[in-house]
């Protein structure tokens, strides 16, 4: 019995691993202007702005994520999470989960 609970816990662990995280990542200071992102686990998702302005601010669904100063998840990094960032230390161009 204590076996099979522990390969469900792992099963469980694994499925909550695989799944993506939605980021929102902002142009305005404070989390304003914000566009959702999907960000599959353990992809680098480069961010592409559509107007040239950067993204200053944001935060995740409560997953704990990685954002980048460049594209490709280079750069200086950091992470963001639920509570978030009312400003980013830096422009964020790429993010991983």
């Amino acid at each position: 019995m204590k076996f099979q609970t522990q390969i469900a816990l792992i099963a469980a662990t694994a499925a909550t691993l695989s799944q993506a995280a939605t980021v929102n990542v902002c142009k305005g200071q404070g989390k304003t202007e914000c566009i959702p992102v999907d960000a599959p686990a353990f992809i680098c998702t480069n961010l592409v702005s559509a107007d040239g302005r950067p993204f200053i601010s944001g935060y995740s669904d409560g997953a704990v994520c990685d954002i980048y100063s460049s594209p490709n998840c280079n750069g200086i990094g950091n992470t963001v999470d639920g509570s978030g960032w009312s400003r980013f230390p830096f422009n964020v161009w790429s993010i991983e989960c």
